[in-house]
C-alpha cells in the first residue's frame, strides 16, 4: 500500500511501492475552518463523434450512434472505440474546445477559495512514434492542437475571461504505462475570477488530441463561506495518482481535524475512468465505494468519457481525527488528480439579530441570539458573552444555556446602549462536550446615524447701496453619516430665499438692499430615515453704505490785475461712511489736478496750486472722484473765480488865450477815470499854476472844473498830474498839459 499522511498543515510522506518514482502524491494547497462548505463541477472537453465530422471508425459497429448511447450509459463501449473529437460550446473563434458547467452556490455566500483543475492526453504512446491517445485501425495518429499540454487554458466566469497558466504541472515520466497513452494534469488557484453567487463558468483550449482514447476535462473546486451555515474543516488536496491494475493501493491519510457529525463529505476529481469497464474503486477507512467507481461523471449522470468531478458523503466517527482514502482497481485504469475532505468541526452555530438595524447614539438596542447545536453530540453549560467590538467588552456575560440535543436551537436575548458610531456586536458563545470544549459566534452590524446639517449664506458683494438688488448663495450640506430627507429652509426677511429640497444642494435668491438690522438669517432643517430632525443656520451681513465726496476750491486774492500770481486752495473731503479709493482731482488748470488716492470716511486733504494772471477775469473748476467698495464711483465739483481790474486816470488842461503879462489866465481842468474800477485818494498836482492842484478823493468818472494863474511876462507850458489808487496794485497816474500864450 502507499499511504500519504497528511495533516492540517503538513504532508507526511509515502510508504514504499512498485512504481514510487513515477508516482506524485496529493499535498494540501488549501485548509481552513470557516462557516460554509465546497463544491466540485467540472466537464469533458472532448465529446462523441458526429456524421458529419466524417471521422474514423473501427469495423466493429463502433458507430456515432453507439457513442452517443455509451454517453447516456445504454451501453458499456469506452472511449477507445471512438475517434473523440472537440467539444466547443462557445462563439470564439480562438478556442478549440469548450465546455461549461454551473455551480450552483448558495445564496449570499462568498467564494473563499478556487482551484481550477485539468487534464488530458500528451499525444504520446508507448512503443510507438505514432502521436496518439490510443492504438486503433493500424495506429491512426491523433489530430493535435497547437502549443503544448503546459499551455494556458482561458476560464469564463459569467461575463469575465480570463487566461490561467499552470501553476502545477504533472505528467506521465516517459516510457511509463506502456501499450497505454500518456496523461498530464495541471491546476492553478482561480479564486480571483469568482464572486459570489451562482454563475456558468467555460473552461477553453484544454490541451488534448482528437482520437481513439482521447480524454480530455476539467473541474472547478469552489470553497465558500456562507452566513449561518454550520462551521466544517475543508482541506484541498491536488496530485498526479496514475493507478493500473496491479498497482497498489493509493492512501490519502487525511488528519488535524476532530469530527462533530457522522458523515464527512469527500470531493473528487479524476480522469480516464470508463463507466464499461470496472474494478476502479475508492476506500473510504478501507471500505470501498462500489466495484466501478470511476465513471467520468460530472454534470449529471452521463457519461462524458473524461473526468469524474464528484461529490460524496462517507460515513465518520463523530470525534475522529483520522481519514483514509483510498485509490485501487484491478480493471479500469485512471487518473485520480484532486481530493476536497469537508468535516464537520465541533461547533455550535450561532445567529444574532437586533431588533434595530440602525439607531441613534444613547438607544437601547436588543440583540437575539440563537444558538443551534450543529454537531453529534448533546453540549452543556453553554455561555453566551456579547461584545460591541472585538476587544471591548460589553455587558459581558448576557445568558447561559443548561444544554442543547444535537441538532437543537434556542435564542437569548441581551442588550446594550448604543455609542456613538456604527459598531458590530459580536456574540461568543462556549460549551461542553464529551468529545471536548466547542465554541461558535456570530456578529450583526449596527448602524449608528449621526444626522448632521450645515448650511452656509453668503451675499454676492462686500456692501450695497439703497436699493440695489443683493445676490445670497445659500448651500446646504450633509454633515452627518447618514442621507437626509425633508430637507427646508426658511428665511424670514428673504422670502425668496424659503426652499424645499430634495437633497442637498446649492442655489441663489435675492433680496433689496437694506436688509432689517443689516443681517440676513436663514435656517436649515432635516430629518434622517428614523425621522429624527436636526437644523442649522446661517447669516449673511448685507452692509449697506452711503459714498459721498465734496470738493472745495478758493482762490486768494479774488481780484488782482493782469500779471499777479493768484494762489488757489483746493480741500477734498471724504462726506460719506465709507471708505473710498483711487480719489482724484481733475482741474481746468494744467497743475491743480491730483491723485489722492485712499481716503477714509470723514478723511480730508488740501492743497495748493497757483496761475498768472492774465488779461481777463477767469472762473476755474475743480471735480473730484473716488470709489466705493462697491467699485462704483461717486463725484463732486466746485469752482473759483478772480477778478483782473484795470485801473487808468487822465486829466487834461485847456486855456483860451492869448494872454498878456499879468492877465488872470483860466484852465478849464477836466480829470478822467478811463479804468474799468473806482479809484480814491485821486490828486491833482500842478507846479506851475498851483490853484490848479486839487484833492478829488474818488473817482467813479470825471471831475471837470476850473482853476487861475496870472500869465507870466512870457509863454509858459504847466503840467498837472493826476494820481489814483485802484483797490488793488500801485497808483496810476495822469499828466495834463496847458500852455498859456502870453503876447507882448
Amino acid at each position: 500500500m502507499r499511504l500519504v499522511l497528511v495533516g492540517l498543515m503538513l504532508l507526511a510522506g509515502l510508504t514504499a511501492g512498485a512504481r514510487a518514482a513515477e508516482f506524485q502524491p496529493f499535498s494540501p494547497t488549501y485548509t481552513k475552518i470557516l462557516n460554509g462548505d465546497f463544491l466540485v463541477v467540472g466537464n469533458s472537453s472532448v465529446r462523441c463523434p458526429v456524421a458529419a465530422d466524417n471521422a474514423p471508425a473501427t469495423g466493429d459497429g463502433n458507430s456515432p450512434q453507439a457513442c452517443a448511447d455509451a454517453a447516456n450509459r445504454g451501453n458499456n463501449r469506452v472511449n477507445d472505440n471512438f475517434f473523440m473529437q472537440w467539444s466547443d460550446v462557445d462563439s470564439d473563434p480562438a478556442t478549440f474546445n469548450s465546455s461549461t458547467a454551473t455551480p450552483e452556490l448558495p445564496a449570499w455566500s462568498k467564494v473563499e477559495y478556487a482551484r481550477l483543475s485539468w487534464g488530458g492526453n500528451t499525444g504520446v504512446f508507448a512503443d510507438s512514434t505514432v502521436r496518439m491517445c490510443q492504438s486503433r485501425e493500424s495506429q491512426v495518429p491523433a489530430v493535435l492542437p497547437d502549443g503544448a499540454p503546459n499551455r494556458s487554458v482561458k476560464l469564463t466566469v459569467g461575463a469575465k475571461t480570463t487566461e490561467v497558466a499552470p501553476a502545477t504541472f504533472r505528467t506521465d515520466p516517459p516510457g511509463t504505462f506502456r501499450g497505454s497513452s500518456q496523461l498530464y494534469t495541471a491546476s492553478a488557484d482561480v479564486t480571483a475570477a469568482f464572486t459570489t453567487g451562482a454563475t456558468v463558468v467555460t473552461v477553453a483550449n484544454v490541451w488534448t488530441p482528437k482520437g481513439f482514447g482521447c480524454v480530455g476535462g476539467w473541474s472547478i473546486t469552489l470553497v465558500y463561506s456562507h452566513p449561518g451555515a454550520g462551521k466544517r474543516h475543508v482541506m484541498v488536496f491536488d496530485g498526479h495518482v496514475r493507478q493500473n491494475p496491479g498497482d497498489e493501493t493509493t492512501t490519502l491519510r487525511v488528519n488535524g481535524f476532530r469530527a462533530a457529525t457522522a458523515s464527512t463529505r469527500i470531493g473528487l476529481t479524476a480522469y480516464e475512468g470508463d463507466w464499461g469497464i470496472g474494478g476502479d474503486r475508492f476506500l473510504v477507512n478501507g471500505t470501498g465505494r462500489t466495484d466501478n467507481f470511476f465513471v467520468s461523471q460530472a454534470e449529471g449522470d452521463s457519461n462524458n468519457f473524461s473526468v469524474d468531478a464528484r461529490t460524496l458523503d462517507v460515513p465518520v466517527d463523530v470525534g475522529a481525527t483520522t481519514l483514509d482514502l483510498g485509490f485501487t482497481t484491478t480493471g479500469d485504469s485512471y487518473l485520480a488528480q484532486g481530493v476536497v475532505v469537508s468535516v464537520a468541526v465541533p461547533a455550535l452555530q450561532v445567529s444574532v439579530t437586533s431588533d434595530k438595524p440602525a439607531v441613534h447614539p444613547g438607544d437601547q438596542v436588543t440583540f437575539t441570539s440563537t444558538v443551534t447545536n450543529s454537531g453529534g453530540v448533546p453540549v452543556r453549560d453553554v455561555r453566551v458573552v456579547q461584545t460591541t467590538k472585538p476587544g471591548r467588552d460589553a455587558p459581558g456575560d448576557c445568558a447561559k444555556i443548561a444544554a442543547l440535543e444535537p441538532g437543537q436551537s434556542q435564542a437569548v436575548t441581551c442588550q446594550l446602549t448604543a455609542p456613538s458610531d456604527d459598531f458590530t456586536h459580536t456574540v461568543a458563545v462556549t460549551a461542553s462536550t464529551s468529545i471536548g470544549e466547542v465554541d461558535g459566534g456570530a456578529s450583526v452590524p449596527v448602524e449608528v446615524l449621526n444626522p448632521a446639517v450645515q448650511l452656509t449664506k453668503q451675499a454676492d458683494k462686500p456692501a450695497y447701496r439703497d436699493g440695489d438688488t443683493v445676490t445670497f448663495t445659500i448651500k446646504v450640506d450633509n454633515a452627518g453619516d447618514t442621507p437626509l430627507a425633508g430637507i427646508e429652509v426658511v428665511d424670514a426677511k428673504t422670502p425668496d430665499c424659503t426652499r424645499k429640497l430634495t437633497e442637498p444642494t446649492t442655489y441663489t435668491c435675492t433680496a433689496t438692499a437694506p436688509v432689517p438690522d443689516n443681517v440676513n438669517v436663514a435656517e436649515v432643517s432635516a430629518a434622517d430615515r428614523l425621522g429624527k430632525r436636526v437644523a442649522a443656520t446661517a447669516q449673511a451681513p448685507v452692509k449697506v453704505i452711503h459714498p459721498n465726496i465734496q470738493v472745495t476750491k478758493d482762490v486768494t486774492p479774488s481780484v488782482v490785475r493782469q500779471g499777479d500770481t493768484v494762489t488757489f486752495k483746493i480741500t477734498v473731503k471724504n462726506t460719506g461712511d465709507t471708505q473710498l479709493s483711487a480719489v482724484a482731482v481733475a482741474d481746468d488748470l494744467p497743475g491743480c489736478g491730483k491723485q489722492v488716492g485712499e481716503l477714509g470716511a470723514g478723511d480730508a486733504q488740501t492743497y495748493t496750486c497757483t496761475q498768472v494772471a492774465g488779461a481777463s477775469s477767469t472762473t476755474t473748476k475743480a471735480t473730484v472722484t473716488g470709489t466705493d467698495i462697491t467699485t462704483r464711483t461717486v463725484t463732486a465739483a466746485d469752482d473759483a473765480s478772480y477778478t483782473v481790474i484795470h485801473p487808468g486816470v487822465s486829466i487834461a488842461l485847456t486855456t483860451a488865450g492869448p494872454y498878456k503879462p499879468g492877465d488872470t489866465v483860466t484852465f478849464a481842468v477836466s480829470v478822467r477815470n478811463t479804468g474799468d474800477v473806482p479809484l480814491t485818494e485821486v490828486t491833482v498836482t500842478d507846479a506851475v499854476a498851483p490853484d490848479c492842484a486839487r484833492t478829488l478823493g474818488e473817482l467813479k468818472d470825471q471831475v471837470d472844473y476850473t482853476c487861475t494863474m496870472t500869465a507870466p511876462a512870457d509863454d509858459v507850458t504847466t503840467v498837472a498830474t493826476v494820481t489814483g489808487r485802484a483797490s488793488v496794485g500801485p497808483l496810476v497816474s495822469g499828466v495834463g498839459v496847458g500852455f498859456v500864450d502870453v503876447q507882448h
